[in-house]
């Protein structure tokens, strides 16, 4: 498996860190990558903290969209 190294992100990576946020073994159980996995999970929380009031667990599409573009100003 490549490693991210470059951290590029697109919507259904952020979807699937979204869709496993909370649980802390689906990052740190990667037999490839984990600290990278770790280090997008922080990432995605840093940006969603920047929303108001969204929901992780229900976001749409448009969510995703927004997030995409905060991690594209990193």
């Amino acid at each position: 498996m490549k490693p991210f190294q470059n951290k590029l992100y697109h919507k259904k990576l952020i979807k699937n860190i979204l869709d496993n946020i909370k649980e802390d073994d689906y990052f740190y159980n990667k037999k490839y990558n984990w600290e990278e996995w770790v280090i997008m999970r922080v990432d995605v929380n840093n940006a969603i903290s920047k929303l108001d009031n969204i929901d992780t667990s229900n976001y749409n599409p448009e969510v995703l969209d927004i997030i995409l573009n905060i991690l594209k100003e990193y």
